[in-house]
């Protein structure tokens, strides 16, 4: 999909500069006020307050805005809010050759989420799973309104092999569809398969499988590697491939940069998209909270899957993602979006 052109369309936009430069193999990475939209379950993975504000113009006059924030309750689980909004901008409005102003069509969900890790239930088996559900009410106006409810669920399993691999399941945009007047147009459900591995202390590599709803599967994957620059200034290099955007020289492929210093984080993402041009997400993130919430442990010892593994944000980091993209762009992660 390359731009949001039906109702709907646009839930599928995507989130984040990091997940951007990972391909948009990110549904069990996030770990950030994203992860409502990535995978509501992985809202666990917060370590305790995070905030999203992103913003991207498209074509002509047209954008996306997205917010979100996310809240770590600890034992009792975690809970996120978001909001998405896409302008087309302003469109004439013409019959028989004669203009008659213009008119201005837009798409709005507002969703909160809730997500709970299962902890000494006594199912060796279900313990450390998280699972998440959020509810979106979604608004599109072209020239008349309509209205639609829709769910996102998603799961999120214990970090296995000595805390090195998390496996998730995610699926967006389950709804009846938007109907204007007598037709109703169907929601973009997808359904994500992901996977994340820590080959080394700051290394991940992502997998996603993402099977949507009017198209063929398609194959995500991204990696990201962290070092130390100074003090306690860390780099976070990302690179990844998206077959959805894949077929003309370099398309498909995306590259990401990003700098943290455990308060302040400042995410890049860029990918070509062939002949049409590119996309560029900046993220500026913050993340604060009275006491850090400490990654849980493996049996092996080992953190599990979350920001510090590869960039080495600690607590108090809050993710505010402002996106930008070229005019002439397509979304950066093949737009399931990221």
């Amino acid at each position: 999909m390359p731009g949001a052109t039906t109702p709907g369309d646009f839930l599928n936009l995507g989130a984040g500069a990091r997940a951007a430069g990972m391909g948009g193999a990110y549904s069990a990475v996030a770990d950030d006020a994203t992860a409502l939209y990535w995978n509501p379950a992985a809202l666990t993975q917060i370590e305790s307050h995070d905030a999203v504000l992103m913003h991207a113009p498209y074509f002509a006059d047209s954008f996306l805005d997205y917010g979100a924030y996310g809240h770590n309750l600890s034992n009792l689980g975690a809970y996120g809010l978001g909001l998405q909004y896409f302008s087309a901008g302003a469109i004439p409005q013409t019959q028989n050759g004669q203009n008659f102003g213009t008119y201005h069509p837009y798409d709005l969900a507002a969703s909160a989420g809730y997500a709970y890790t299962f902890k000494e239930t006594g199912l060796d088996a279900l313990d450390g799973f998280s699972l998440g559900i959020a509810a979106k009410h979604i608004r599109s106006k072209i020239l008349t309104t309509a209205s639609a409810q829709a769910l996102d669920w998603g799961a999120l399993s214990p970090a296995y092999f000595d805390g090195k691999l998390k496996l998730a399941l995610a699926m967006s945009n389950i709804g009846s569809g938007i109907k204007f007047d007598q037709a109703t147009e169907p929601l973009p459900l997808i359904m994500r398969w992901g996977s994340a591995c820590r080959v080394m202390e700051n290394w991940v590599v992502s997998l996603d499988v993402d099977v949507p709803r009017f198209a063929g599967p398609y194959g995500a994957i991204g990696t990201e590697y962290a070092h130390s620059v100074t003090g306690a200034w860390r780099l976070a290099m990302r690179g990844g491939f998206n077959s959805q955007t894949a077929g003309d020289g370099v398309s498909g492929v995306a590259l990401g940069i990003g700098l943290s210093n455990g308060r302040l984080a400042f995410d890049y993402g860029f990918t070509p998209v062939a002949a049409l041009g590119f996309s560029q997400r900046i993220s500026l993130g913050f993340r604060w909270g009275d006491k850090p919430r400490l990654p849980e442990k493996s049996p092996g010892g080992k953190p599990h899957m979350g920001r510090n593994l590869a960039d080495g944000a600690s607590a108090h980091l809050t993710s505010a993602n402002i996106l930008i993209a070229s005019s002439r762009s397509l979304p950066l992660i093949g737009l399931h979006t990221p």
